[in-house]
């Protein structure tokens, strides 16, 4: 074999090496662009949060943002990233985050929710315009029992007039470190009410003062066993110091 081709086979080693290094730093930390996961370091050192594993990142298809969700020490941190859009009709976008925020965390309670993302808006109407988004946020709850395959969120709240309003949520297991339930929302700007949207993310509009809200949470295993049950406030909600953002 000549010099030559020696040094062209080791090149063409050296390169296959570089391509796998690339694809175990990209598996071992996470699906999220390099651009982006430095905003969100930088964010965490900010904030003075920890710098957690990247344990999800969610894009619902929002033309605006990302989320992302960590985790550190048995906590859940979630953040947005603001990306950057390069041709929008064409459908192409440089994911390259142009800022990063961190969000709501779940210190000291159950769970914590993403910040929402908006997936449609439209108007209605021909003299009188009525203005309305859809949007979406994930509740995402704690559990880590690898016994449990399935979630029922059930939320209760109660008016200082004493009227009781309930909603119920299921999720299968995506994660695991938590039940990630989907909430969503479509708002009609001229009459806003408030919903399970506001209570579970405490987002406006916000229900009226004095409201309370419960939440049941039950899991099951593969067999549709109940494994376990936990209640717990979500509104007021109490907690880290990000949350109530």
């Amino acid at each position: 074999m000549s010099r030559k081709t020696r040094h062209i086979l080791l090149a063409v080693v050296l390169f296959a090496v570089f391509i796998a290094l690339l694809w175990f730093t990209r598996l071992v930390r996470g699906p999220i662009p390099l651009p982006a996961e430095a905003a969100l370091r930088r964010i965490e050192r900010n904030y003075l949060r920890p710098a957690g594993e990247i344990v999800e990142t969610i894009d619902d298809g929002d033309l605006t943002y990302i989320g992302v969700v960590t985790r550190s020490d048995g906590e859940l941190y979630t953040y947005f990233l603001a990306d950057s859009i390069t041709n929008v009709d064409k459908g192409k976008r440089q994911r390259l985050a142009r800022g990063a925020w961190a969000y709501r965390d779940s210190a000291g309670l159950p769970g914590c929710s993403t910040y929402p993302q908006i997936t449609h808006e439209s108007y209605y109407g021909h003299f009188s315009t009525t203005y309305v988004t859809e949007s979406r946020y994930y509740y995402l709850l704690k559990q880590e029992d690898g016994e449990v395959v399935r979630a029922e969120l059930r939320v209760t709240a109660v008016t200082p007039d004493g009227r009781k309003q309930s909603w119920s949520l299921s999720s299968v297991r995506e994660n695991p470190y938590y039940f990630k339930f989907v909430v969503t929302r479509s708002l009609n700007v001229t009459n806003p009410t408030w919903s399970l949207y506001s209570l579970l993310g405490g987002y406006y509009p916000f229900p009226p003062d004095g409201t309370t809200a419960v939440a049941e949470a039950s899991f099951y295993d593969e067999e549709h066993n109940l494994i376990d049950t936990m209640t717990f406030k979500v509104y007021p909600e109490r907690g880290g110091e990000e949350n109530g953002a």
